[in-house]
């Protein structure tokens, strides 16, 4: 299993099984903290087996809105890891549209087909299932389930 260990009340990432890299964000309040994030990220993709391309599932659900910086920053950061990542599912709460729409537009303008942003923890699944193992699907589901 691989952690990174980042400031708790901001976001966690792990690697349980295989190649799932699981993020789950609380709160990016300014650039620093995006960048803290990207650092941390980047950490984690550096200890996975090299050339294996992640699989990310990003738990978004707890997060209000983005401050304008910290999105600009999100999208300079998505950019550059579309090389290293096979696919992504961003899940967002439903009932925050405001926040929802914020992260269309990142993920739009971030330009990777394979990143999409869902608003159920079925569809980040269903999204994510083609290129998962059977371990990995099954872990992803427990990740998703662990905050409701």
């Amino acid at each position: 299993m691989l952690s990174t260990s980042p400031p708790a009340e901001n976001f966690s990432l792990t690697t349980k099984v295989g190649r799932l890299v699981e993020a789950r964000v609380f709160a990016l309040r300014s650039r620093k903290d995006v960048e803290d994030y990207g650092n941390a990220f980047g950490t984690h993709l550096m200890k996975l087996p090299q050339g294996m391309r992640a699989i990310l599932c990003a738990d978004h659900r707890p997060v209000s809105i983005y401050a304008q910086e910290v999105a600009d920053r999100l999208l300079e950061m998505f950019k550059p890891l579309n090389a290293h990542l096979e696919r992504v599912a961003i899940l967002a709460a439903p009932s925050n549209a405001t926040f929802a729409m914020q992260l269309d537009r990142i993920v739009r303008a971030a330009g990777y087909a394979a990143r999409k942003v869902v608003y159920a923890t079925d569809d980040a699944v269903q999204h994510l299932a083609p290129v998962l193992t059977p371990q990995e699907l099954k872990r992803a589901r427990a990740f998703l389930d662990e905050y409701s």
